[in-house]
């Protein structure tokens, strides 16, 4: 059985105590999900990696965070100011693009 790895619950600049849910999938431009690619919120130091299916889910506090997806033959992905709301899930499915 594949597991993903949380590394910690985030704290965010704005300290409001509230959580949310970053969750959703890594995946090759077939469609595939790519298995132990690193889902990082920059900004907080946090990190987690996919499972099966390209998976992921981490649990962050409200707030403002740079996102960067890597994976092992694929370019990095970047996405700056992603929004945290408080008590809301928040989805991001990524497709990598091949190196």
């Amino acid at each position: 059985i594949a597991n993903f790895i949380e590394i910690g619950l985030l704290r965010s600049k704005s300290g409001t105590g509230s959580v949310s849910v970053f969750k959703g999938a890594v995946l090759n431009s077939a469609g595939q999900g790519v298995v132990g690619a690193i889902v990082r919120l920059v900004d907080a130091g946090f990190e987690t990696v996919s499972e099966a299916g390209g998976l992921f889910e981490m649990e962050v506090e409200s707030g403002n965070f740079d996102v960067q997806i890597l994976a092992a033959g694929y370019k990095t992905y970047d996405q700056k100011n992603v929004f945290f709301n408080k008590d809301q899930d928040t989805v991001l499915n990524i497709t990598l693009a091949e190196e």
